[in-house]
């Protein structure tokens, strides 16, 4: 039961960790945040991406190229 509970977590990033996986700056992050292309989760004053947001974000950006 534990192991299925640790499968279904969905791992979170930081904005910098999130830009570098993008290639990137984070003022373009930031940019793709406000007009929706990613979702980003807020904890407090700090702003995490979740795998889930980025493969999201991935799939969104491969078919406007």
């Amino acid at each position: 039961k534990k192991e299925k509970e640790e499968e279904s977590v969905d791992p979170v990033f930081t904005r910098e960790q999130t830009a570098k996986r993008f290639n990137v700056d984070l003022s373009t992050l930031h940019r793709w945040t406000r007009q929706g292309k990613i979702v980003a989760h807020a904890i407090g004053a700090r702003v995490y991406y979740k795998e889930s947001s980025i493969q999201g974000a991935l799939i969104k950006i491969k078919k406007a190229t």
